[in-house]
């Protein structure tokens, strides 16, 4: 054992260079393990956000409708009156849903409304996320309208 504690000849050139050489291999896959992770939370992230983005529009249009007593669908803009005095206006313009001109929630491709029943007492509601990846976020809902509710559709 003392013989290799008074060896003093040190480390020679090649094992210095396969030191750092496997080291460097070794940062390398560290690297890449850690790039990878980074980029799948960005992806679930966005994918996150905008299937949010589109159930909380759905949520929102939603309780909107049922509170209203007049609901008017023209051209595909939506429009809610509730005591003849209050007004709310839902369209979809440069890829955001406005309500009463003001971005409500943004990102959106498709944001439809249609009667699903020849009586008009059920609207279907589909709103598309812009794609990202090759993927959008998409839902669909139908609405029973209550008895009492004014339905004009043009």
């Amino acid at each position: 054992m003392k013989k290799y504690l008074n060896n003093e000849r040190g480390l020679t050139l090649i094992e210095i260079l396969a030191v750092i050489i496997i080291g460097s291999i070794i940062m390398l896959l560290i690297s890449n393990v850690h790039l990878f992770g980074q980029k799948q939370y960005k992806s679930q992230s966005e994918k996150s956000r905008h299937l949010f983005d589109v159930t909380y529009a759905a949520k929102v249009i939603t309780k909107e409708i049922r509170k209203a007593e007049k609901v008017m669908l023209k051209d595909n803009i939506l429009t809610l009156t509730l005591n003849d005095t209050n007004e709310t206006v839902f369209e979809l313009r440069n890829d955001a849903i406005l309500k009463n001109t003001s971005p409500f929630v943004l990102g959106i491709s498709e944001f439809m409304i249609i009667p699903a029943d020849d009586n008009k007492r059920k609207l279907k509601i589909k709103i598309n996320s812009l794609e990202q990846n090759g993927k959008n976020e998409s839902i669909e809902t139908e609405i029973y309208l209550r008895e009492g509710v004014i339905v004009e559709i043009k």
